[in-house]
């Protein structure tokens, strides 16, 4: 073989493995982060971005009637750049809200806390169920992978928060307040059926 021909399938080689690193870099999430070019302007270089990520979560799996749910949560994110929880209440068969508490401070690279879910209304129904989904949105677009937890409303609390999240009862990172709807009567009486 030539040393031209070698030369040319080098080339050929290193232009197809930039194509194949550039088409990689294209997957990852970026920021933009603007950088001085001589000449007084800026131009963007793009710079990956890590998800945030959420490392535990826990909340009791009933409570009584007109009782707070708390959700504790804890995350951290390298690049400390978390917005805002993202979180779903669904009341199973009847109602979705979507609601956003926000990150400030220090809880943008790592926090360990809760949020309280108030349910309110009166209740026709025995009991209801309650689900959260919890994911974590940073500045760049990238979510965290999702929690979820499910509670019965209308039975004793058995369960205690674990000693891990003594400490994050002292940090709140905010309150939901979801209205129950009721189906319009009692399910479970069944005189005159």
């Amino acid at each position: 073989m030539s040393t031209r021909s070698k030369t040319k399938r080098f080339a050929i080689l290193a232009t197809a493995g930039a194509w194949i690193a550039l088409s990689i870099a294209a997957c990852a999430p970026t920021t933009m982060t603007a950088l001085p070019e001589t000449g007084g302007g800026s131009r963007a270089i793009p710079i990956p971005s890590s998800p945030p990520v959420l490392e535990d979560s826990f909340a009791v799996s009933s409570l009584p009637t007109g009782a707070v749910w708390n959700v504790f949560v804890q995350a951290s994110d390298p690049d400390g750049d978390m917005s805002h929880l993202w979180i779903v209440v669904t009341q199973l068969g009847k109602r979705i809200q979507t609601e956003t508490l926000p990150l400030v401070g220090p809880d943008q690279r790592a926090f360990s806390g809760y949020f309280t879910v108030y349910p309110r209304g009166n209740l026709f129904s025995p009991w209801e169920n309650l689900r959260v989904e919890i994911r974590i949105r940073d500045r760049a677009g990238n979510l965290s992978a999702k929690a979820e937890h499910e509670a019965q409303i209308g039975f004793q609390t058995r369960e205690m928060a674990p000693a891990k999240w003594a400490s994050a009862t002292h940090h709140k990172l905010g309150t939901i307040l979801f209205d129950l709807e009721n189906d319009g009567g009692n399910n479970f009486d069944t005189r005159g059926r």
